[in-house]
This record gives structure tokens, C-alpha cells and sequence, in this order.
């Protein structure tokens, strides 16, 4: 009579699995929809509407990461490459299991850090062209703090002695 007791306790139990499951994929369901109506309104440019959606998805379905990556992937392709590389190195830091988004999350945190970079790099020559070589050091060192690829560092290395020659030299000039 004992082995007759089992199988009546795994009926019930069985069927709150059954409910679960369908809860589950009806939640499954909800965020893959989601998610195509976020990756519909950046296919359509509707930049702000995108980065709204993904950023109220990523709040909504906290534990999944990959919401994470498609905001930072929307401020990526609405050209916010800032607010993106933020968003790429929390992302690469969760512990995910998605390695493809990792890869390309990692891949992209490089470009982006030489991108931003160059663009340091580039106002920093503006403001040492006006003499202004002590603004030119500060946004180097921001640069610099990026970490981006070895040639970069060596671009900003090499700039960074200029303009702190010119930055002596300039003062003994005006003095």
C-alpha cells in the first residue's frame, strides 16, 4: 500500500509544473515580442522610442542580461557612443552565459574606446593650436584613462610629450 501512496503525491505537483512551464513561455513569449517591437523602432531610426523601450525592458526582465546589450546596442546605432561603451562594459561584466554577445560586446568596447579616443585626441589638437596646452594635457589624460589599443596610447604618448614641450616653451615665451 506504500508504493500506491507515490504516484498519487506526483499527480498534483506534476501539474504546477505544467502551469509554470506555460507561465514561463508565456513570459518567454512576452520578451521576444518585446524585443522585436525594440529592434522594429531601431530598424525605423526611432532612436528615442528605442532607447526608451530597451531601457523600461532591462527595469521589466532584470535577470535577463541581454536586455543590457540591446540598450547598448540602440545607443550604439543612434550614434550615443558614449552612454554605449558604458553600457557594452557593465554588460561584459555580468556573468552571462551568451558568449556571442560577450564577444561582440568585448569587440565593441575596443573600437569604441579608440573612437572616442581619436575624438579626445582631435580636441585636444584644437585647444593646443590656440595655445591652450594645459586644457590639451587634461583631455589626453581622459583619453589616456580609456585604455584604448597600444597604437592609440602611443598617438597620445607621443602627443602628450609634444605639448607639454610646447607648453614650457609657451610659457617662457609670454613671460
Amino acid at each position: 500500500s506504500m508504493q500506491n501512496a507515490g504516484p498519487k503525491k506526483e499527480g498534483p505537483v506534476k501539474d504546477t509544473n505544467e502551469k509554470r512551464s506555460s507561465s514561463q513561455k508565456a513570459i518567454a513569449l512576452k520578451y521576444e515580442t518585446e524585443l522585436q517591437t525594440g529592434l522594429n523602432l531601431l530598424s525605423q531610426k526611432r532612436c528615442n522610442e528605442a532607447i526608451d523601450h530597451f531601457s523600461s525592458l532591462t527595469i521589466r526582465y532584470p535577470d535577463a542580461t541581454g536586455m543590457q546589450y540591446y540598450l547598448s546596442f540602440a545607443y550604439d546605432k543612434c550614434g550615443d557612443i558614449r552612454e554605449a561603451l558604458k553600457g557594452y562594459e557593465e554588460y561584459a561584466d555580468i556573468e552571462s552565459d551568451d558568449i556571442v554577445f560577450i564577444r561582440k560586446s568585448k569587440n565593441r568596447i575596443r573600437e569604441l574606446r579608440d573612437k572616442i579616443a581619436e575624438e579626445f585626441i582631435k580636441e585636444s589638437q584644437i585647444h593646443a593650436d590656440g595655445h591652450k596646452y594645459k586644457n590639451a594635457l587634461k583631455i589626453l589624460e581622459q583619453a589616456y584613462d580609456l585604455r584604448p589599443s597600444t597604437v592609440v596610447a602611443n598617438k597620445i604618448v607621443q602627443k602628450y610629450f609634444t605639448y607639454s614641450i610646447n607648453l614650457i616653451a609657451w610659457d617662457i615665451s609670454v613671460s
